[in-house]
């Protein structure tokens, strides 16, 4: 049985508040054998799809998404396309058409996506038309008018898409660590205005019964709806479809901390995010940031690979923003030797809006 690991109280009574909308759970893929299956009849001429992820690290063609079909065992299937972060942290998005000639056609991004961050990516496909990447509510890359056509389909076993993986078995070199909430998919071109219009919200009941929305999966808890018969690993397909999805390996549900997303580069960020210092490794002092989408009680201390403590950088009641912290070894409560050391923030927001978040990342000190 799949866990929550962490529990998780919202407490939104302020209808002014400056964040929208907050999820409830993500999806956390943390092994190899981690991934979301759904048997779904696709279309064959478009592409439509929305999601929200956040990567924690950023493998090698990093997999997000992939839709197959053919015959033969899973591995066999002829793939549909592909959603992944490539080994430079950009978006790739793969088609295979069948005309002019059968190929893999491919829409690479322009933003490096950083690990630790959430992203909203909204991907488009139509024969002969659309070509299209948007992140965060902006279009990415496009090729609109790309002149490709039809998308190859061999229907003699049901149609599948995964999540997390490139194909149904698990794909130890191409599998997606990180988190992925609010994957929709739609029958219709959604433009600039109605992607924003839903992108920090979940959809409400009124789209459940509309055929544009083909597929919609929150991710907020698991159900036992009978798929494989294997117990309440579930995901609920909340679409007039009810193509419920199935959970393989261990992925478990975890608060989501998507607050708000920031389209116009403000001072609010969107999520909390400990980033990576800079530079690393360093000497004799680092730069580290971090972003907090609510108040509350921070601390932000630094730790040898004994797990003793080194340094409080922060220890106080912070506000909304985004901050950085100068490390200068110089300073610290241990004469620092050559080698690794780990910085943990955590935050323990007001009000029990969201539960506490912890994060912790590496970093190299040489002399």
């Amino acid at each position: 049985m799949k866990t929550i690991k962490f529990t998780f109280l919202f407490l939104i009574l302020i209808a002014s508040s400056i964040y929208p909308q907050i999820f409830l759970n993500a999806l956390q893929f943390s092994n190899p054998g981690d991934f979301i299956k759904v048997y779904y009849d696709y279309p064959t001429t478009y592409i439509y799809n929305e999601l929200w992820f956040r990567a924690d690290s950023i493998p090698s063609n990093s997999m997000i998404s992939v839709s197959a079909w053919g015959q033969g065992s899973p591995e066999m299937r002829n793939c549909h396309y592909y959603l992944f972060v490539n080994a430079d942290g950009n978006l790739n998005f793969s088609v295979r058409v069948t005309l002019p000639s059968v190929q893999w056609i491919h829409l690479v991004g322009n933003t490096i996506i950083q690990a630790g961050t959430w992203h909203h990516v909204y991907i488009a496909f139509s024969n002969y038309n659309k070509y299209e990447i948007w992140l965060d509510g902006k279009s990415d890359a496009s090729n609109n008018g790309h002149g490709y056509g039809w998308l190859g389909k061999v229907t003699t076993v049901p149609p599948l898409l995964t999540i997390a993986t490139s194909f149904e078995g698990g794909d130890s070199t191409y599998i997606f660590y990180g988190s992925i909430d609010e994957v929709r998919i739609w029958n219709v071109y959604r433009d600039s205005v109605q992607i924003n219009s839903t992108i920090l919200d979940t959809l409400s009941s009124n789209y459940y019964s509309s055929q544009e929305l083909a597929g919609y999966w929150r991710f907020d808890e698991f159900e036992d709806l009978g798929i494989n018969g294997d117990g309440v690993d579930d995901l609920r397909d909340l679409s007039l479809w009810t193509r419920h999805g199935d959970a393989n390996g261990n992925p478990e549900l975890v608060p989501s901390y998507l607050v708000s997303v920031d389209n116009s580069n403000a001072t609010i960020p969107f999520c909390f995010l400990l980033s990576q210092n800079y530079p690393n490794p360093f000497n004799p002092s680092t730069i580290i940031s971090y972003q907090l989408p609510v108040s509350g009680n921070v601390t932000l201390k630094v730790y040898d690979l004994l797990g003793r403590e080194v340094a409080t950088l922060v220890d106080e009641y912070k506000s909304v923003g985004r901050y950085e912290v100068k490390f200068q070894s110089a300073v610290s409560s241990h004469q620092l030797t050559s080698g690794i050391y780990f910085y943990q923030l955590i935050a323990t927001p007001e009000g029990g809006q969201i539960g506490k978040f912890i994060q912790t990342k590496k970093m190299v000190f040489i002399k």
